[in-house]
């Protein structure tokens, strides 16, 4: 049996065209020397030779196999998206978000004089070494830079975190 089977590796490597010149030869004397070899060669290259019509013949045509690729990216593309996109998620940071931007708008109109006349604003003329940060930091100043920099820190992030995501898909 193990005999067999080594007859047959070796033919099908022959048939394949997988074997050097030194072997082609040493099978081609023992097919030409002994029935048995003959025999299985001969009945090995016959299927080879039908296995190669039959798969010219069973090919199926370009649009048959562009349908079946389309259907299998668009089975691809929903279950993964099911995977990785939480709509609870969505909703809570676009929740925050809006949140965030409602108290900022807030702040914004209620410290606006909407009497009119003339502006109570005037920017003060300090010393930088004298200047009174908490005085700057705490009051409008401090809330319109803490919302901008939010609005940054969430840009950048977002620029940062995208290409990541793209590479997944």
């Amino acid at each position: 049996m193990n005999n067999n089977t080594e007859m047959e590796e070796r033919l099908w490597q022959w048939i394949d065209g997988q074997c050097s010149a030194a072997e082609v030869q040493e099978l081609q004397q023992l097919v030409q020397q002994n029935d048995n070899w003959r025999a299985l060669h001969a009945e090995l290259l016959a299927l080879h030779i039908s296995m190669q019509q039959d798969a010219a013949l069973l090919q199926p045509s370009m649009r048959f196999t562009k349908n079946v690729m389309e259907q299998i990216a668009a089975m691809s593309i929903q279950t993964t998206a099911k995977t990785y996109l939480n709509n609870k998620i969505i909703y809570g940071v676009a929740g925050i978000f809006i949140t965030m931007l409602v108290i900022a708008l807030a702040a914004a109109f209620s410290a606006v004089n909407w009497k009119g006349g003339e502006s109570s604003l005037q920017l003060p003329v300090q010393n930088i070494t004298g200047t009174n940060w908490g005085q700057w930091l705490g009051g409008q100043f401090g809330t319109i830079a803490s919302v901008l920099f939010a609005v940054a820190a969430l840009a950048l992030l977002d620029q940062y975190l995208r290409p990541k995501l793209l590479q997944k898909k």
